[in-house]
């Protein structure tokens, strides 16, 4: 789901394009769902879609797009807007386009899930401030999840709950296909929520599993700049570890700026102050920097 306004990004580039380490942050989740999906859909606003195709040309695989149009708004409408494209599979997997961090092996766990009968697998974290996230309700007695609370509809109890709803789903088609159709926009936003669906599912005794990953900044999502530069960070640090595990030295890894897709030789140095960009490749042994900038060679706009 890419079709948010974005506005507080004060940006004319839609959200999901601004970059992160190199790649736009929907690109990053394409790559993370990839190892578990055979096909991918973007849903777009219609004046985004040119865009959207062209920032990933290089991401690899066939991504279809489906237009966000006039309607309705919120994360149920884009789903019923791909709704064509779901019914094609077996299993869905829904997703944000502005949750960059997210781990393939996490998106295995959902689809496994689903293939082990549940109706819907969903991903939650647990996080200190919940402010702004939509709080999982549980049933008391048997702990199983009965819906979502968005922030703006929680009482006071409810806003005190810190495992939250990261909008990450997977869904035996079949029902989501016979949920879509029965959510309202009766809400203080006026909006479709997905996470409804979870509700309709508890009433009609279909199965929900909730997945509470260990690692909170799987759940970042990022609405504005200053949550662009934190997952940035995050980013940052995973690709500098892999690096660094792969046989690569990084003298000081907080000022390696290196974006996906680098090819680093081992026993490579990278010495203070170094950006090493999308597609450069450095030899085995060799030292770069301080103060240096790596780029790929580019022929026609392209990265060769």
């Amino acid at each position: 789901m890419a079709a948010g306004g974005g506005t507080r990004m004060k940006s004319d580039l839609p959200k999901p394009l601004h970059e992160i380490c190199g790649a736009p942050m929907v690109e990053h989740v394409l790559r993370a769902v990839a190892p578990s999906c055979d096909r991918a859909c973007v849903v777009a606003d219609e004046g985004a879609r040119d865009a959207m195709a062209r920032a990933l040309r290089g991401a690899g695989g066939r991504v279809e797009f489906a237009i966000q149009g006039a309607g309705g708004y919120g994360t149920g409408y884009a789903a019923m807007c791909a709704s064509e494209f779901a019914a094609r599979g077996d299993a869905a997997l829904v997703t944000a386009g502005d949750i960059p961090l997210l781990r393939p092996e996490t998106i295995g766990r959902l689809y496994e899930a689903v293939e082990g009968g549940a109706d819907a697998a969903m991903l939650t974290v647990r996080v200190p401030d919940p402010t702004g996230y939509g709080r999982i309700a549980r049933d008391p007695a048997t702990g199983d999840v009965i819906g979502i609370v968005e922030q703006k509809d929680c009482d006071e109890g409810q806003r005190r709950i810190d495992e939250v709803n990261v909008s990450v789903f997977c869904f035996r088609v079949e029902s989501l296909l016979w949920a879509l159709p029965k959510l309202t926009a009766e809400n203080a936003a006026g909006e479709y929520y997905l996470t409804d669906v979870v509700a309709l599912f508890a009433r009609s005794g279909r199965r929900i599993v909730a997945i509470l990953s260990e690692d909170a900044a799987e759940g970042m999502g990022v609405n504005d700049r200053a949550q662009l530069a934190a997952a940035a960070r995050e980013m940052r640090r995973r690709i500098n570890a892999a690096h660094m595990r792969a046989g690569v030295t990084l003298i000081d890894p907080e000022t390696a700026y290196i974006d996906v897709d680098a090819e680093i030789g081992r026993d490579a140095v990278i010495r203070p102050c170094v950006a090493v960009g999308r597609g450069a490749r450095i030899a085995e042994g060799e030292a770069v920097g301080p103060f240096e900038s790596r780029r790929a060679a580019r022929e026609g706009g392209e990265i060769v």
